[in-house]
């Protein structure tokens, strides 16, 4: 299993890879990269509503908005659909856009990954944040919020701001991506992945 995969978002059918074998979340794509396999996933490829307005498939119209709620409502992941509400409208999606992502080991990807996703245990995540501290004094922000975990805090946040992202996970990524119990995922956006000591001592 690959401790290392990473995603690519382009405007054209890559060509030599191979598309995936069905609908599915965007976390379960990723997991047919974890595995070996590079792939890629068409807007109609992506089933997971929250991933959808996550990655900028669907408008954010305010009916979006709210069909989006109920659905994290019935999921389980707020109290009432008004703090559902509240939830989505704190996310940040990638720009609207039709695209397609490819997943995939980094050394079988068309071009450098615009996300780079880490499986770490909190030790390594600690020394790979604290060797990026000592080296550029370069603080780690990042956003959290338990649902939406790979959809949202480890592909849209870090595209969006720029930043590393470090993630618990959700429900649904740590199934879908095999997470051990002392896993987490840290993603790395391109525009600050030369910044980031994968050679930790």
């Amino acid at each position: 299993m690959l401790q290392t995969i990473g995603l690519v978002l382009l405007d054209h059918i890559p060509l030599g890879i191979d598309r995936v074998p069905a609908p599915g979340r965007h976390c379960a794509h990723a997991a047919l990269a974890r595995r070996g396999a590079c792939v890629w996933a068409s807007p109609r490829d992506l089933s997971c509503p929250l991933a959808r307005f996550n990655l900028g498939i669907e408008a954010p119209t305010d009916a979006v908005q709210d069909a989006l709620a109920e659905t994290l409502f019935e999921w389980g992941y707020a109290p009432d659909v008004t703090a559902a509400r509240l939830f989505v409208a704190g996310l940040t999606p990638l720009p609207q856009g039709n695209r397609i992502i490819v997943y995939g080991p980094v050394e079988a990807l068309p071009r450098d990954p615009d996300v780079t996703l880490h499986v770490v245990t909190p030790r390594l995540a600690m020394e790979r944040i604290i060797r990026r501290l000592t080296e550029g004094a370069l603080r780690a922000t990042g956003d959290m919020s338990g649902a939406g975990a790979f959809c949202g805090e480890c592909t849209a946040f870090p595209l969006q701001s720029g930043r590393i992202a470090l993630s618990v996970g959700c429900p649904g990524s740590r199934r879908e991506l095999m997470l051990d119990e002392a896993e987490l995922m840290f993603a790395v956006p391109r525009a600050v992945a030369t910044e980031i000591p994968l050679d930790v001592i």
